[in-house]
Formats: C-alpha cells, sequence, structure tokens
C-alpha cells in the first residue's frame, strides 16, 4: 500500500504535473505483474517531485522480494482526493531463493 504523485489538483491552475499520469501507470503495473526490479527503479528525485511517497514503501517491498517468485493482485489504484492510492497484494509461489 502506499501513496503515489500527490499532484493532481486538477482546478488549479498549473498545479497538475502531465508526469503523475506516466508514473502512476509504471507503479500501477509494476504492482500488477508483479516487477520488484520497476519499483526498486523508482528515482527518489522524480518521486520526491511529484509527492510520490509511497516509493520507500514500494522499494522495501522490491528488495524483500528479490527474485522469488510472486502472484499479484492490484486491488485499488485510484485518485480519490487528488492524490493517487495504490494496493497490491504479492504471495510468494515458491520457497525463498537460498542464493
Amino acid at each position: 500500500m502506499g501513496d503515489g504523485p500527490g499532484c493532481r489538483a486538477r482546478g488549479v491552475p498549473g498545479a497538475v504535473d502531465p508526469a503523475a499520469d506516466r508514473y502512476d501507470d509504471q507503479v500501477a503495473a509494476a504492482l500488477a505483474e508483479p516487477d520488484p526490479g520497476v519499483l526498486a527503479a523508482l528515482a527518489p528525485k522524480t518521486s520526491d517531485d511529484l509527492y510520490a511517497f509511497g516509493r520507500t514503501a514500494w522499494q522495501v517491498t522490491a528488495g524483500a522480494a528479490g527474485r522469488d517468485d510472486f502472484t499479484a493482485a492490484l486491488s485499488y489504484a485510484g485518485v480519490p482526493f487528488e492524490v493517487s492510492y495504490f494496493v497490491a497484494n504479492w504471495r510468494r509461489t515458491s520457497p525463498p531463493r537460498a542464493d
């Protein structure tokens, strides 16, 4: 669970950053796949510029996942209060790799 870009004040001139949509698409796809590599590669500066404070939690998840196999379900991706929110569940499908 984490929050994505917080720059979606659609009624405020200049407050919307078009990069937020690309960021959301990237995070949603990575959470749904699952793709820990994409989450691990999220740039801190870009995330900070977009007020996407879920990056840290997603990168911890990516590190904990390592190269293990998971199934994933993205159960929520929405923008209810001009901030993107994501909820996903990853379930390990095989024993953790020892390498």
